[in-house]
């Protein structure tokens, strides 16, 4: 079984137009999809999230999983993201 994502070169970065899509590579890039969890549960949709730093979604599972990025290219701005 693949554990990272150079083991999937399938899914290495692709650069559309508009969009990348890839697997987070590193602790920085994994802090950013946190920080965008935590503003779509915390702040958009008022989730209390328990136990989180500042900013911060992340729990017990996030150092099990990888995490799927979307990148808006133009705006260089992850916009999605999920756990795999």
């Amino acid at each position: 079984m693949a554990t990272l994502a150079t083991d999937l070169p399938h899914l290495q970065p692709t650069a559309m137009e508009k969009f990348s899509v890839f697997l987070a590579q590193d602790e920085a890039q994994k802090r950013d999809c946190y920080r965008l969890r935590y503003h779509v549960f915390a702040k958009e949709m008022g989730a209390e999230v328990r136990g989180a730093e500042a900013g911060i979604d992340k729990d017990e599972f996030d150092d099990h999983c990888m995490h799927l990025v979307v990148r808006d290219n133009q705006l260089g701005e992850i916009i999605a993201t999920t756990r795999l």
